[in-house]
């Protein structure tokens, strides 16, 4: 029995007994020690390596992450990202962690990877969140949101609530889009590529969809993702 009480409807347990989240849990926690003490060796700076290690610790376990919610059948595509995210921190740094964090939770109400729709709680931090970022980072975070929510909001057992936010959220990167144009130095450098992150991510994940049914339950109410 879930608890409608409960804080989200779209948190996931991470229990050890998994193999691919007892993986995670080892290799992300590798990766932070691993590049804090690079870090210090090439900076000898404690605190800034230690931050680092935490950033490129946490961008490891949404990268891995992310691949669950995109084939939650196959754990090995969670693995494979996980460990080749490894790479692009050595040489470029951390990434954006906001933005992947706003990006797992997007899909979580997408997917419902918890068989659960998102809860009041889950809907108003996500609005909030994805406002923000797309008024200091992009538009194209609230547009993505926008059509985000829309879907969620007339698909089967639709999530009503989130026609009004994802209304708002649409009417917020318009007008942003507006004032700003996305041909102005600055976006050039954030909103094509958070689009084409954000399309690539969406036709990934219906080539998955079409590719075959589903067979994984979610993790509240036991029954399988694929209606």
């Amino acid at each position: 029995m879930v608890d409608a009480n409960q804080p989200t409807a779209i948190g996931r347990p991470l229990d050890p007994s998994y193999p691919s989240n007892l993986f995670i849990m080892i290799f992300s926690g590798a990766g932070l020690v691993g590049f804090a003490l690079s870090e210090f060796l090439l900076s000898g700076g404690a605190l800034d390596s230690l931050a680092f290690g935490v950033r490129a610790g946490l961008g490891i376990f949404l990268t891995w992450a992310l691949g669950r919610e995109l084939d939650p059948d196959n754990p090995a595509t969670a693995t494979v990202s996980s460990v080749g995210i490894v790479v692009p921190i050595a040489l470029w740094g951390t990434p954006g962690l906001l933005i992947a964090a706003w990006s797992l939770f997007i899909l979580r109400v997408l997917n419902r990877t918890t068989g659960l729709k998102a809860n009041l709680g889950d809907t108003l931090f996500i609005t909030v969140l994805s406002g923000l970022l797309g008024y200091f980072i992009s538009p194209a975070i609230a547009a993505a949101s926008f059509f985000v929510f829309i879907a969620d909001g007339v698909a089967s057992n639709p999530n009503r609530r989130h026609l009004l936010t994802g209304s708002l959220l649409g009417i917020e990167g318009l007008i942003l889009w507006l004032v700003d144009p996305p041909g102005i130095p600055g976006y050039l450098t954030s909103a094509p590529v958070l689009v084409t992150v954000f399309t690539v991510g969406l036709a990934y994940l219906w080539t998955i969809l079409l590719g075959r049914d589903l067979e994984s339950r979610g993790d509240n109410s036991g029954e399988l993702l694929d209606p």
